[in-house]
C-alpha cells in the first residue's frame, strides 16, 4: 500500500502544483492582464497545444467570458457569477470547485485565480479588487488523462503481481475498488478536498461520487476513508480500516494546502504480490517440516498430534496469515520444531513488511525520475548558423539542475540552472521553476520587437523570482540561474547570470572571455533588481555553460577538479575546428578522468552553443 501510495503521490502532487503554477502564470501574462481578447486567445491556444484537456477560460469582472477554449455554444452574459469558485476569485482568492454540468456538457473540476490589470504609469500600484478571474475546467473523465494517470492502477497492478494477471485464491488485483457497489477487491486512489469533496484520477468508475455533497460522502461508503484523508500529514501514513467487514490498508499524505491523497487496498490483494518473493522461503520451510514430520513419525506415533498442530499453522502461513503461532511449554524435539515454527512466521512477516517498504522506496525514486526526465528536452533547437548541445548526469537517481532551450523566430534562448538541494523535492521544484521560465519566456517574447530583449529578460526573472519568493519562500528552496537569448541578426547575447556558475566565450586558441554575474539567486528576496549585460558572439566562437558539480567533481583523494582546470583546457580548444558535441564530450572526459573511481559529488550539467559560419558571415 505504501508502494502504491507513494508511486501515485508524486505524481499528484506534480499535477496540482503544475495546474496552480500555469493558472498563476496566465493570470501574471500581460494579455491577461489587459483582458486584451485577440492576444489572450493567441496564449491559449498555444497553451492548449500542451495541456490538450484543460479548458481555458477569462471571465471580465460582470462574469462575462472575454475568450476560452473549447466552447462551441454561446455563453450568456453573467453565466460565471452562477459559480461559487468565481465569486470567491472575484473576492481576491484562489479557489476551486466540482459540477455537474460545465461550458463542455459533462462534470467537470475546476480551478480559479483572480486577475488584477497591470501596473501603469497612471496607476503605479496594485489595484485593490480583481478585474476578472482566470480559470481551467478539466472534465473527471480526463483527469486521469490530463494528469497523466490514466493506466497508473493497471502499472501498478502488473508490478504488484510480477508483470502478468493472475488468478488464485488470494483475491487478486482485478478493477478498481468501489465501494458503492460492492466491489471490495482491487484498489483505489482519491484526492480529498479540506471540504470533503472527492476526485478519483486514476479511475472513472467512482467519478459521480465527486459530483455528492461533502455531507453525502461522510455518509455514504467512503465516509470513513474522505475522514482519514482529512487527518493525513505531511510524512505520510499507513493505517487499517475496516468498511462493511471487509479490512482495509489505508495510505495518506498532504499533498497542498488544498488537497490529500488517500490510496486504499483490500488486505488480501496488498499482500498478494509478496506471495511469489517469498514462496522460496515457505517451501524450504515446508520441505523441512514434512521431513521433520516424517522423522517424528517414525520415532513415535504419540507425535502425530502436535505434528497436525505444526501443519495446521504452516496452512495458515501458506494463506498469507503470519501471525499464526503455537502455544506450547514443551522443551523435547516437538517442543523446537514448534519453536522454529512459530520464528518462521516471524521471519515471513518482517520480510513482508521489507519488501513493502523497499518497493515503495524505490517507486518514489523511479517516479521522481521520470517527472525529472520530463522536463530535459530531448533535441534542443539547431539551425545552420547556432549548434546547440547539452548533458545531464545526476549525482544520485535524481537530480535538482536542469537545461532548456527556445527558438523564437529571431531569438534563441537558453537556460541552465540548478536547484539547491536533492532529492525528490529538489526535482519538484525544478518543474516549477522550468515551468514559469517558460510559460514567461513565451508570452513575452511577443513584446521583444517593441520592448527590446533586454526588458524581456530582466521581466522574466524578475516576475519568476518573486513568485517563487513570495509563495515559496518558506520551503528556502531557491535556484542559481543563466538565462541567455541570442539575436540571430545583430550576433549579440544578452544575459541574466543569477547567482550560477560563469559561462565563458571561447573566442581562439588561448583566448577565453568569462561573463560577468549579474544578480543573486532566484527566489531568495522579493523584488530583487536584475540587470541584463549584452555581449557580442560571432563565427566560429563557443559559448559554455556548466553547473558547479562540473568543477566541483572529486577524485579519489577528495580534491575538487577545479576552475583553474576547466580554463585550462577551454584554452586548449580551437573553436574553429571543434564542435560543441565535441567540446561538451572533451570537458566530460578530463572531468571523469579526474574523478577516476569515486563517487560522483553533485549533479553534472553543460550546455554548449557554437555559432557557425554562414554564406551571410
Amino acid at each position: 500500500m505504501s508502494f502504491s501510495g507513494s508511486f501515485v503521490y508524486a505524481r499528484v502532487k506534480k499535477w496540482r502544483k503544475e495546474i496552480r503554477t500555469l493558472l498563476e502564470a496566465l493570470a501574471l501574462s500581460g494579455p491577461v492582464r489587459n483582458m486584451n481578447e485577440k492576444e489572450t486567445k493567441e496564449l491559449f491556444e498555444k497553451t492548449n497545444a500542451l495541456f490538450p484537456y484543460r479548458s481555458l477560460r477569462l471571465w471580465d469582472g460582470n462574469g462575462d467570458l472575454v475568450t476560452g477554449t473549447h466552447i462551441d455554444k454561446k455563453i450568456n452574459k453573467g453565466w460565471a457569477l452562477l459559480h461559487y469558485n468565481y465569486i470567491r476569485s472575484r473576492e481576491g482568492r484562489p479557489s476551486y470547485d466540482i459540477y455537474e454540468k460545465c461550458l463542455s456538457g459533462n462534470p467537470c473540476y475546476v480551478e480559479s485565480v483572480p486577475v488584477y490589470a497591470e501596473k501603469t504609469e497612471k496607476s503605479p500600484m496594485k489595484p485593490s479588487a480583481p478585474i476578472g478571474v482566470m480559470s481551467i475546467s478539466i472534465d473527471l473523465a480526463d483527469t486521469g488523462k490530463d494528469s497523466e494517470l490514466t493506466g497508473a492502477y493497471d502499472m501498478v497492478a502488473r508490478i504488484l503481481s510480477g508483470g502478468e494477471t493472475r488468478k488464485s485464491a488470494h483475491s487478486p488485483w482485478k478493477t478498481p475498488v468501489s465501494l458503492q457497489n460492492k466491489d471490495y477487491d482491487g484498489m483505489e486512489i482519491l484526492i480529498v478536498s479540506k471540504e470533503g469533496y472527492v476526485i478519483f484520477p486514476t479511475s472513472g468508475i467512482n467519478d459521480y461520487i465527486s459530483l455528492q455533497s461533502p455531507k453525502e460522502i461522510a455518509k455514504g461508503p467512503w465516509g470513513p476513508l474522505v475522514r482519514a484523508g482529512l487527518n493525513a500529514t505531511e510524512e505520510g501514513d499507513f493505517n487499517e480500516i475496516k468498511i462493511d467487514g471487509k479490512d482495509f490498508f489505508v495510505y495518506t499524505r498532504i499533498i497542498d494546502p488544498d488537497w490529500n491523497l488517500v490510496a486504499i487496498s483490500d488486505k488480501d490483494s496488498s499482500y498478494h504480490y509478496v506471495y511469489d518473493q517469498v514462496s522460496e522461503q515457505i517451501i524450504y520451510q515446508l520441505i523441512t517440516l514434512v521431513g521433520l514430520t516424517f522423522v517424528a513419525i517414525i520415532v513415535s506415533r504419540k507425535a502425530a498430534q502436535p505434528v497436525l498442530r505444526a501443519a495446521s499453522v504452516v496452512r495458515e502461513f501458506s494463506r498469507g496469515n503470519f501471525e499464526a503461532r503455537i502455544s506450547t511449554v514443551r522443551t523435547d524435539e516437538i517442543g523446537q520444531l514448534f519453536k522454529d515454527i512459530n520464528q518462521t512466521g516471524s521471519n515471513l512477516r518482517e520480510l513482508l513488511i521489507s519488501k513493502i517498504k523497499h518497493a515503495a522506496t524505490d517507486q518514489q525514486i523511479k517516479t521522481a525520475k521520470n517527472i525529472q526526465k520530463s522536463f530535459i528536452i530531448d533535441a534542443l533547437p539547431t539551425t545552420k548558423k547556432i549548434e546547440l548541445v547539452g548533458s545531464f548526469d545526476p549525482a544520485y537517481e535524481i537530480g535538482a539542475d536542469w537545461y532548456d532551450a527556445l527558438d523564437l523566430g529571431e531569438v534563441t534562448y537558453m537556460i541552465i540552472a540548478d536547484v539547491c538541494d536533492k532529492g525528490i523535492a529538489s526535482a519538484l521544484f525544478m518543474s516549477v521553476f522550468r515551468s514559469l521560465i517558460r510559460y514567461s519566456l513565451l508570452d513575452k517574447n511577443k513584446e521583444v520587437e517593441a520592448e527590446g530583449i533586454q526588458l524581456t529578460l530582466k521581466t522574466v526573472v524578475a516576475q519568476v523570482n518573486n513568485y517563487m519568493a513570495a509563495n515559496h519562500g518558506e520551503s528556502a528552496m531557491f535556484a542559481t540561474l543563466f538565462l541567455g537569448a541570442y539575436n540571430n541578426e545583430t550576433e549579440e547575447l544578452s544575459y541574466v547570470c543569477a547567482g550560477h556558475e560563469i559561462p565563458a566565450i571561447i573566442r581562439s586558441k588561448g583566448v577565453v572571455e568569462k561573463l560577468k554575474p549579474t544578480g543573486p539567486a532566484v527566489g531568495i528576496f522579493m523584488n530583487t533588481e536584475y540587470s541584463v549585460s549584452t555581449v557580442e558572439i560571432t563565427a566560429n566562437e563557443i559559448l559554455f555553460m556548466y553547473t558547479d558539480g562540473l568543477v566541483d567533481a572529486r577524485s579519489p583523494s577528495n580534491a575538487s577538479w577545479g576552475v583553474d582546470e576547466l580554463y585550462n583546457v577551454l584554452e586548449s580548444i580551437e573553436p574553429k575546428e571543434t564542435t560543441a558535441k565535441e567540446l561538451m564530450s572533451r570537458i566530460s572526459s578530463e572531468a571523469n578522468h579526474h574523478r577516476q573511481d569515486a563517487d560522483q559529488f553533485d549533479d553534472l550539467t553543460l550546455l554548449v552553443m557554437k555559432i557557425n559560419k554562414t554564406d551571410q558571415n
